[in-house]
Parts: structure tokens; C-alpha cells; sequence
């Protein structure tokens, strides 16, 4: 599977934002509270729903 892109709403400190993944590699880097564990929970919501999240 390739992750194209993922638009994400109102999760964290995203309002709305579309992020469009290049081919290859990609790699999440930036300050604390930037917001890529946010972009790796957008993902793993979008591919599992919310049955993955822990209690």
C-alpha cells in the first residue's frame, strides 16, 4: 500500500490541513509539539478506526 495523501480536521492542533506524501521515504521531523505523533494517529485512525487506541 502507498500513502498518497491524508487530509486531516480538527485533530490536535490541526484545524484542517492536506498533506501530500512524496514517492519513496518519508520522514517526520520538527520541534516538540509540532504535531507528528498527530500525523501518525491521523494515519493509524484512517487505516484501523478506533479500536486500536489504548484505554
Amino acid at each position: 500500500m502507498l500513502l498518497n495523501s491524508i487530509i486531516i480536521d480538527s485533530i490536535r492542533s490541526y484545524t484542517h490541513e492536506e498533506i501530500i506524501f512524496p514517492r519513496g521515504i518519508s520522514l517526520f521531523e520538527g520541534d516538540i509539539g509540532s504535531g507528528k505523533s498527530t500525523i501518525l494517529m491521523a494515519i493509524e485512525f484512517a487505516l484501523f478506526g478506533l479500536g486500536s487506541q489504548k484505554a
